[in-house]
Order: C-alpha cells, then sequence, then structure tokens
C-alpha cells in the first residue's frame, strides 16, 4: 500500500492552559495504525510541500493557544505562563478561559466541518482506529433529581445522548471546553446545550449524587440551584410543584459564525429560560423560596407558537438551518450585509409578530428604513442637487456617503454610535453621480451635461430638460441639394446640442452625409450674411459646382465665385474652425460652394499662411488641417471660434498625442465631432473624442479608466456598460446605411481562403520556425508592446510570403496560391464588365497585381501614398470605362473617396484593424450605389492571416455596446501574439 498523509487533530493538556488541540500530519500505510509525522506549526507551515484541507485552519486556531502567544496576547510584560495565569484569578477566568474556550469550540466544529480523525495525545506513537475519538452528532440531554429528607436534600445530574445514559464517573472523562461544554468519554466527544456549563458538571465526573445539609438550603437553592434548576428537565420529590402558564417571546440575534459567515440564530424565551428550537426539554423548571420552604413552578414548551414562528421566518425569505437562518447561498450568504438589510425590510413586521431583535454591542447597525429626499436646481451651467437621507429622525446631506459609495463601503458610523447601512441599491443607484459630481461645501453640484443621470434617478425638474419640438427648429435653405429625412434629423439634433450649449459627436456611417449635416449647422447660424468667398493662400484653384461630391485627390485650378440673391443680413457672428486630414481640405470647400455658397470661407494651410486675426473676422469658416492647428495652436487658442469641428476625429483618439492636446485649446463657443470610427482601439479612444465635445463627462482619464475602461473591458455586456451608454447617448448619434438608407442595394461579403501551393508553404513554415523562437524570447523577456518593431517586422514577414513570395523575394520563381484564386476571379469580373476596387496594406502586392494587369492587356488605375495627380487617377476611373480595376492601397483610399462606379471590392490581405477595412469598403457601399456590392476577402489557410481574421472576430463587441454597431480591434495581448506563430 502507498503511504498516505493524513491530517489528525490531537489533543493535548498543557499546565495552566489546559486541554488544546494540535494539527499534526500522519502517515498510513500498511500497518493498522496512524503514525504521527510532524505537527504542523509557525516553523513548518509556509514549507509543508502539501496540507490537507482543514490543516490551516486548525493550525490558526491551536497557534493561538500556545503559551507563548497567550502572552503576547494577554500580558505586556515577559511572564512565563506560570505568572500569566496566576496573577489575576479573575482575569483569569473572565478573560483568558472564555477566550480559550472560544478558540477551542472553533477548532472543534472546523474538526466535524472537515471529518477530521481526533485522537488523545496519550495514543501515540501510535494511533489505532479503537482509539479515535468520534464526534457525536447530536447533543447530551441532562435531568436534574432533587430529593428532599427531613435533613438534607439529595440532587443528581444524570446526562442522555439519544436516550442512552452517559456513565460521567467513567475514569478517563475529561471536560474539553467549559461553555460551550464538550466532554471527551469513553473515545466519544459529546456537546452538551449551552445552558449546561463544564462547572455544573464537573462536580459529577467524581461522585453520584451531592448533599445538602438541612443548614445550608437557603444559601445552596437561592444560589446555585436557583441558576441551574432552569438548564434541565427536573424531577423532584418532597418540594411542592405546581404547574404554571408562560407566554413565550422571540429573539432573532444576528451573529457571525465560525465560517465567518453571517446568520440569524432564533432563541425562544420562557421567563428567564432562553433556549433554542433544537433543544428537545419539553417542560421548564423554575424554583421559589418563601417561609413555607421551596416550591418548583413547572411550565411547557408553546411547540406550535415556536412553529409559526419559524415558519413566518422561512415566508420573508430565509432558509433554516438547525437554530439558524441564512439567506440562500446564490442570494448571498457570505456576505455580512444581505441579513442587515433584511432585518431592516422586516423589523417591522417581525416585531408586530413578537420576534425581536438583538446585535453585538460592539458593532449594532440602526435598523430603521432611511427616507431620501432629492431636488434640483439649475444655476448656469450647473444642477445644484439638493439631497437629504433621514435616519431615526437624523438628517444627513447626501454628500456624506459620497466616498463610502465611491470606494464600495457601505459602513457609515452615526453619531450614536450606531451603524447606518448604506442600502446597496444605493451604491449601484448613485454610484455614477457620485463619479462626475462636483462638491462645495454640503451641496452637490453637476455640470449640465450630465442631465442623463439625473433622469435615470428620477429628478423629476429635469424630465422635460433637453426637450425640444423638432417643429422648432427651422431647416436653413441650400442650395442644390434636399435633405434626406435622417439627415434633417441630425441636423436638428446638433442645432438642439448647440442650444443646450452641448457638444456631440456625429458617428454615422460613411457615406451617409456628416459633411451635409454640418453645412446645413453652418448655414443655420450664418445664413445670407454675405456673397460668397473663398481664399486659398498660396493656390488659385476652381471649385466646381457640378453636383457631384469632390473627392478627397481632386485639383482645382483658380478661384470661381458663386453669386447668391441679395437677402437681409443677420448678425455678424465669430467664424468658425473646422479641422480635418488635408486631403479633405477641398472637398470641403467645393460641399460648401455647393450647398451654402453664401458662406466665407478661409483655407487656412500651408507655408504662407498668415498668422493675424483680423483676417478671420471676415471668413465664417476657416478649413485647416490637424498638423497646422499642432503647429500653430499658441496662435489660434487666442481666437474665440464659434464652432469647432473635427473630421474623422480618430486623428484625437490619443488622449495624450500633441494633436489632442492642441485641438482642446481651441477657443468656441460650440465644438463636434465627425467620424466614423469613434472606437477603433478602446474606449479611451471615446474618452478623447468626448472629452473635446464637452470637457469633463466622462471625468478625467484615470478616472475614467479606473470607473469604466478597464471593467467594461472585461464585461463588455455588464450593466455599467448600459449605464456608460445612457450617458453618453445623448451625445453620439450613430445611424448605419441599413438603418437609415434602405434604399442602398445589399453587400454581400466572402472570404475566400487560398491554399498555399507546396512550394510556398515549405517557405512560410521554414520563415515561421526561424522568427518564432525569437519572437517568443523577446515576448517572454518585455511586455508585448515594449518591442513591437521587432514583432511586427517578423508578422510582416510572414504576410507577406502568405501572399506571394516574390513580395519577400522579388527574383522567387515560387507561385502564389493566393495570387492564382485572385487572378481568376478578376478575369470573370472583368469577362462581366463590372468594376473592381482591389485594397491591400501593401503597395508590393498592388504591384504584381499590376504586372498582371499589364502582361493581360487590362486597363487599370493604381493609387498609392506616393501618387501624383490623385485626382486626376480617380476621376479617369470613375469616367472611363475600359478602366475596371482601381488599385489602391489602404492608407491612401481609406476615406474620403466616392467610387460608387465599382460593385466589386476585393481585399487582398486582412489589416489589423477591420474598422479600416469597414471604411474601405464604404467607398462602393454608399449612397448612390445602385447595385449590389460584392466583397471578397482572401484569406491564406494555415498562415498567420487566418489567424488574424478569428482573432478580429473576437474584438468587435467593445465598440459595437457603445457606438453601435461599429466594428473595432483592440490591442493585442501577449498570449494572442504567440498564438500567431502557433
Amino acid at each position: 500500500m502507498q503511504e498516505v498523509i493524513v491530517l489528525v487533530g490531537l489533543i493535548r493538556k498543557i499546565e495552566y492552559v489546559g486541554f488544546i488541540i494540535q494539527p499534526y500530519l500522519c502517515s498510513l500505510s500498511d500497518n493498522p495504525f496512524l503514525t504521527p509525522v510532524e505537527r504542523i506549526h509557525s516553523l513548518n507551515i509556509d514549507t509543508l510541500g502539501f496540507i490537507p484541507a482543514g490543516g490551516r485552519e486548525i493550525y490558526e486556531l491551536s497557534h493561538q493557544l500556545e503559551p507563548e502567544q497567550l502572552i503576547k496576547q494577554f500580558s505586556k510584560k515577559k511572564n512565563t505562563i506560570k505568572d500569566l495565569f496566576e496573577a489575576k484569578a479573575e482575569f483569569t477566568n473572565s478573560v483568558i478561559q472564555p477566550y480559550i474556550n472560544k478558540r477551542l469550540s472553533e477548532l472543534i466544529e472546523i474538526i466535524i466541518n472537515y471529518s477530521i480523525p481526533l485522537f488523545d495525545a496519550v495514543s501515540m506513537p501510535h494511533l489505532y482506529p479503537a482509539e479515535r475519538i468520534v464526534v457525536h452528532p447530536g447533543k447530551a440531554q441532562t435531568t436534574l433529581k432533587f430529593e428532599k429528607t427531613e435533613d438534607k436534600t439529595i440532587y443528581r445530574l444524570e446526562a442522555f445522548i439519544d436516550k442512552k445514559k452517559i456513565n460521567l464517573t467513567y475514569k478517563g472523562n475529561y471536560i474539553l471546553t467549559n461553555q460551550p461544554c464538550y466532554l471527551v468519554t469513553e473515545h466519544k466527544l459529546v456537546t452538551f446545550e449551552k445552558n449546561i456549563t463544564g462547572k455544573q458538571l464537573f462536580p459529577f465526573l467524581t461522585k453520584e449524587f451531592i448533599e445538602i445539609p438541612k443548614r445550608m438550603e437557603n444559601k445552596y437553592f437561592s444560589t446555585f440551584i436557583k441558576k441551574i434548576v432552569n438548564t434541565s428537565e427536573i424531577k423532584a420529590t418532597g418540594f411542592t410543584i405546581k404547574n404554571v402558564s408562560i407566554d413565550p417571546s422571540a429573539v432573532l440575534f444576528y451573529e457571525i459564525d465560525w465560517q465567518r459567515k453571517p446568520c440569524l440564530v432564533l432563541k425562544f424565551i420562557y421567563g428567564e429560560k432562553t433556549i433554542l428550537p433544537t433543544n428537545p426539554q419539553k417542560h421548564f423548571t423554575d424554583l421559589q423560596s418563601d417561609d413555607n420552604g421551596f416550591t418548583f413552578f413547572k411550565s411547557s414548551r408553546h411547540f406550535a407558537w415556536e412553529e409559526e414562528q419559524k415558519k413566518l421566518i422561512s415566508s420573508l425569505g430565509l432558509t433554516q438551518y438547525d437554530n439558524c437562518f441564512r439567506v440562500n447561498e446564490e442570494e448571498g450568504a457570505t456576505d455580512p450585509y444581505v441579513l442587515v438589510e433584511w432585518l431592516i425590510k422586516n423589523r417591522t413586521l417581525l416585531a408586530g409578530k413578537g420576534i425581536s431583535i438583538r446585535q453585538e454591542p460592539e458593532k449594532p447597525f440602526n435598523l430603521d428604513e432611511p427616507e431620501i429626499i432629492q431636488e434640483v436646481s439649475e444655476a448656469n451651467d450647473w444642477f445644484d442637487l439638493n439631497i437629504v437621507v433621514t435616519v431615526n429622525d437624523l438628517q444627513i446631506p447626501f454628500i456624506k456617503f459620497r466616498k463610502y459609495i465611491l470606494q464600495n463601503q457601505r459602513e457609515y458610523v452615526l453619531p450614536d454610535g450606531n451603524i447606518f447601512l448604506i442600502p446597496a441599491v444605493w451604491m449601484d443607484r448613485y454610484r455614477q453621480l457620485m463619479i462626475h459630481v462636483n462638491t462645495e461645501g454640503s451641496a452637490l453640484r453637476l455640470k449640465k451635461h450630465h442631465y442623463p443621470l439625473l433622469k435615470s434617478l428620477e429628478f423629476k425638474q429635469v424630465d422635460s430638460f433637453a426637450e425640444t419640438e423638432e417643429s422648432e427648429i427651422e431647416i436653413p435653405e441650400l442650395s442644390d441639394v434636399t435633405l434626406r429625412p435622417y439627415q434633417i434629423n441630425g441636423f436638428r439634433w446638433l442645432k438642439q446640442l448647440c442650444d443646450l450649449g452641448f457638444g456631440g459627436i456625429l458617428a454615422d456611417d460613411m457615406g451617409l452625409g456628416k459633411t451635409l449635416q454640418t453645412i446645413a449647422l453652418l448655414a443655420s447660424y450664418y445664413e445670407y450674411e454675405a456673397p460668397f468667398e473663398i481664399a486659398i493662400p498660396a493656390h488659385k484653384v476652381k471649385l466646381t459646382d457640378n453636383g457631384k461630391q469632390l473627392d478627397i485627390f481632386s485639383q482645382v485650378p483658380e478661384i470661381e465665385r458663386t453669386a447668391v440673391p441679395n437677402k437681409p443680413k443677420i448678425e455678424s457672428k465669430n467664424c468658425s474652425i473646422l479641422i480635418m486630414p488635408a486631403s479633405l481640405i477641398y472637398n470641403w470647400a467645393n460641399e460648401i460652394n455647393r450647398f451654402a455658397p453664401y458662406l466665407k470661407v478661409l483655407i487656412y494651410t500651408g507655408s504662407s499662411r498668415k498668422k493675424s486675426k483680423s483676417l478671420f473676422r471676415k471668413y465664417n469658416v476657416v478649413l485647416t488641417t490637424y498638423g497646422t492647428v499642432r503647429n500653430d495652436i499658441d496662435f489660434l487658442k487666442d481666437y474665440k471660434f464659434l464652432f469647432s469641428i473635427l473630421d474623422e476625429s480618430q486623428h484625437i483618439k490619443n488622449p495624450v498625442s500633441k494633436t489632442a492636446l492642441a485641438v482642446s485649446d481651441i477657443n468656441s463657443t460650440h465644438r463636434f465631432v465627425l467620424t466614423g470610427t469613434p472606437v477603433e482601439n478602446s474606449l479611451n479612444d471615446l474618452w478623447s473624442q468626448m472629452n473635446f465635445v464637452n470637457p469633463g463627462l466622462l471625468g478625467s482619464l484615470q478616472s475614467f479608466t479606473s470607473y469604466y475602461a478597464n471593467p467594461v473591458s472585461k464585461e463588455p455586456e455588464s450593466e455599467l456598460s448600459e449605464k456608460l451608454l445612457t450617458m453618453i447617448q445623448p451625445f453620439i448619434l450613430r445611424r448605419t446605411k441599413e438603418s437609415v438608407a434602405p434604399e442602398l442595394p445589399e453587400m454581400m461579403e466572402t472570404v475566400s481562403y487560398c491554399t498555399m501551393t507546396d512550394e510556398q508553404n515549405e517557405l512560410y513554415e521554414s520563415e515561421k520556425s526561424k522568427v518564432r523562437n525569437l519572437v517568443f524570447e523577446q515576448l517572454e523577456q518585455e511586455n508585448a508592446g515594449s518591442n513591437p518593431i521587432m514583432v511586427l517586422k517578423a508578422l510582416m514577414q510572414l504576410r507577406q510570403i502568405a501572399n506571394h513570395p516574390r513580395m519577400v523575394d522579388p527574383d522567387s520563381t515560387i507561385e502564389s496560391g493566393k495570387f492564382e484564386e485572385v487572378t481568376s476571379k478578376l478575369e470573370t469580373i472583368i469577362e462581366e464588365n463590372h468594376k473592381v476596387l482591389i485594397f491591400s496594406s501593401f503597395v508590393k502586392h498592388l504591384n504584381l497585381i499590376a504586372e498582371y494587369c499589364e502582361n493581360s492587356g487590362y486597363k487599370y488605375s493604381l493609387l498609392t501614398g506616393s501618387s501624383v495627380n490623385r485626382g486626376k487617377i480617380v476621376e479617369e476611373f470613375k469616367q472611363n470605362n475600359e478602366i475596371r480595376i482601381f488599385l489602391i492601397s489602404m492608407k491612401a483610399g481609406g476615406v474620403g473617396l466616392n467610387l460608387t462606379e465599382a460593385d466589386y471590392v476585393f481585399m487582398l490581405d486582412p489589416w489589423w484593424n477591420p474598422a479600416a477595412e469597414r471604411q474601405a469598403v464604404n467607398r462602393a457601399h454608399r449612397i448612390g450605389q445602385h447595385q449590389n456590392v460584392f466583397v471578397y476577402r482572401f484569406i491564406t489557410q494555415n498562415s498567420i492571416e487566418e489567424k488574424i481574421l478569428k482573432l478580429q472576430e473576437k474584438k468587435k463587441a467593445l465598440a459595437e455596446t457603445f457606438i453601435r454597431p461599429q466594428e473595432i480591434i483592440s490591442g493585442w495581448t501577449k498570449e494572442e501574439l504567440m498564438r500567431l506563430f502557433d
């Protein structure tokens, strides 16, 4: 038989201290006994390799009973254990012995709970099964027998377990603990009801009865007997016994048991007698004396009434466990506050049924139900909140609870020393408010852009706040366009935010007209102020007005003004600034000229731009770039603009970047951002843009990360996500093409999996083996993102081989399975007279397709970051039906293009960010498209591309929760990067 290690408890007697229980590790082998191997003590507890269940708990309690630990606990002097116990007998009996008894009782409970074998240390060194001390599951009952004669009274105490009499005078009997009383008798550990102590039992371990001389009866009966008589069944001869009826009462004691679980212990009180429901005693006897002698008064238990009390408590949602009542495990059995809340809720009902409540005096909870009164008043940009809590006639300003709610601490000490338990529902309901509220003295203030928080908290005074009838917002006159219904709603949404003094994020899908809705907003403020004028430093360009959207690469050679009819001027306003990528400047200029030609526009870019504030006063709108703002912020921040609007606002997603910090310094009355991808990598992207339009709405970046971003990233579908969404929803407008433009044709997406050629696969696996060990070693030494260049270089090498070996080695003769698949589909598309957009993140890949087109006689357009005359390239593809293939690098053509002439889109390789891929697809699937759009994503099987695709699918939930239904990909983790090389 293989040796097995068993945990046992050994009862050992220590001088002065008495009995303690020590944990031992014992060996169980072929022998018919256990052999103690090692005691668990302070010197080996942290080095033992294996400790069975319950071992640490027993050690911790047993260690506290060691003489040196008792000296540390109860003496400031360097006493011996003898000095400690003999110094003050009263202190020993009232403090030290109860301390020892309590810990011994807890030790026994652990032994029972874990079914740990218990032995007496005298059985060592071999512990035979017959010597095991068996813990009896029930409790012993006692009977007191009194026999009165003319000259004396004899009384006996008899104990029974399972109706079998215990031999109290058995030679080996000893009392292990005094209260509760545990008796070791004949290799059994028997526990007595709490009303019997070890002191009361002790005399009967050596004698069967006690004689009380007649001369001592008065003193003995009026003191000792009067106390003990009410603890047991009484049988008396020679005394007067009267039957009486006692109306009982019930008490619930709030306690924490040895498992640190809260419970309510039910006790019944009959006169001076307090018993537990499980006590089998049917009758109680009290003793009174008068001139005629002693009289026993006997009363009976009211079992039916007791049963009603137990049923009542159970009907209120608790579960009975012997004498205790607890909440169910799934409802928070280990939460100490659940039962306190139950008491607060049911205290009045219980009192009406005669059930009172008692608590530990050192930590009493106030059980009055609190009343909360909340009012709000408006003051400029603030809401002043008056929230007062009334507890037992004590009024407490709610601000007192702010730090407790934020720190998730529910216990608030009242002036009278009682503890007010902040309701759990308040911890959840008011937490978001406490995050964002400002405090001044005893007042709570909230910025008005946080009004959604007050609505969710049922502040009736703000029910009508931010509600404006749509008919009250007039639509401005625009040229050459009729706004679609959803665009009218978008304009009114922008205008309403302006009227309330708020900013917003217009996050419509690409192609739904964010530019047009913004121009309508500007037109509503600058309507008919002057004839159109546009100023372009260092350039003379022509802004076309042919009814088509100007793409980001169009070249315009000279200025041509468009006149408008004379209209009455309105009061002059400060100009507005629109900030965007450089590639969108002329698209905006053309759109403004087309839809609101009466607006005066200044293009503020280029090396010859003038830094003159007086120059801005001549214009309604200033168009500039992120780079220009970053460079000129010290000049620009001193001018007060009416609007500051960011297009493609993902450029400020990094809140600590120079660009984000610069645009935040722009001084303007209203702020808006336009983007199709407000969240790309993390919720911090959202914070940066929302903090620009409504500073302070989401708190500081640090608090937002702590309170929102980190928890939501771990659990996107949580209730906290919904709370955050409720707060930001009024300031984000997000519409998809499917929801607002059902006239768009269907878009069908297909993943085309490609198989590598044999030689290509051999090269790929060889290269993967070379780089994986290097990458793994780097990732083990550093965080996944600490050295991205090395990791990305390795990934790039594998991606290129998976696409085509010639991307790594131009002279390679190895063929590519993906290239064959792409060109095969391309031939079919050309034969069927369709147009196709082919996107790749690698210019090398596009060049290979371009070479194929030239060899096949296909005309094509090619647009990369190094292309010149970009506008011409775009127009040739749009206008020339012979050019059916448009090769576009992801970075050069992912945004700003309107290419509805194409109805096929090829994604040659997966991009790290699926949001970027979505933008590329939107070049074809947008307003103006009248054909079904077919999207093919080409993925090389058994390669890094397939793993990228799988990881993309796992990382979409975050933005779908907050900027629905935008797709994003968050940062790669170390484990995810390592899986790429599997």
